[in-house]
């Protein structure tokens, strides 16, 4: 009975603190350069609506 008891609130313990390495890791990096291919026909630009999007690279 006391072993039950000790692992059903050993449990929820266990479960909240966890040991993973993800816990570790640091942030991700964030960039401002934007690579790829996208057709898009609009964005958002620090907060303003930018529509009609051209391609300069034709």
């Amino acid at each position: 009975m006391k072993k039950t008891l000790l692992i059903l609130l050993a449990l929820p313990v266990l479960f909240f603190t966890s040991c993973s390495g993800d816990d570790d890791s640091s942030p991700p990096i964030e960039t401002t350069s934007l690579y790829g291919t996208w057709d898009l026909d609009y964005y958002i630009q620090s907060g303003d609506l930018i529509e009609n999007v051209t391609c300069s690279n034709q």
